[in-house]
């Protein structure tokens, strides 16, 4: 099975948006409604491409984004990058510049976005900043979006907030996150 892109969509794009934009590109929807309780979503077929694409409400993270499946996958995704404002890690930082609950909402979007996906270094570079910020809770969202991603790069600042955060919640936090990080990695490290 192939994995998932995610794309979490700028303020603009709602529910309605993707709906609008579906029509005018003649998806066929094949599915809708809610999942188990802590999601909706949608389902579209493009006419011309070998791809699912998936409008995702997660009550449980607060996020909505668009979610692309198929051998197609890849060309779907730079068709929604050209048409719809779609988050990057730069604009995600930008975002989270504006306030602790931007930077929370923002830290958020970057665990969806980013998970099942290589390592974003700008992507990387406001985790390890979110993980020194002075706020406790900014530092928890900080691994809970690490918690989505299997970056080696993250072991090191996971550790290091695991031995040293003031904070004993973050400490024990990340040192589940931690523990979560290095399983996942063992897993995928083929058997020599």
């Amino acid at each position: 099975m192939t994995a998932l892109i995610r794309l979490v969509p700028q303020e603009s794009v709602g529910r309605e948006e993707i709906e609008l934009h579906a029509s005018r590109n003649g998806w066929t929807l094949i599915d809708a409604g809610p999942q188990d309780g802590t999601l909706f979503e949608q389902i579209w077929v493009p006419a011309d491409l070998e791809a699912g694409i998936h409008w995702v409400e997660d009550d449980l993270f607060k996020v909505d984004y668009i979610a692309v499946e198929g051998p197609d996958r890849e060309r779907a995704v730079a068709s929604l990058r050209a048409e719809l404002p779609l988050h990057t890690a730069a604009s995600l930082a930008e975002a989270g510049s504006q306030s602790i609950d931007a930077l929370i909402k923002a830290l958020r979007m970057l665990g969806i976005q980013y998970k099942d996906q290589p390592v974003d270094a700008d992507a990387l570079d406001l985790l390890r900043r979110a993980l020194a910020d002075p706020e406790p809770i900014v530092r928890r969202t900080a691994l809970l979006a690490a918690a989505l991603l299997d970056w080696p790069e993250l072991e090191a600042p996971l550790e290091h907030a695991s031995l040293h955060d003031d904070d004993a919640v973050v400490r024990d936090e990340a040192a589940e996150t931690l523990d979560i990080l290095r399983d996942r990695i063992e897993r995928a490290t083929p058997p020599r």
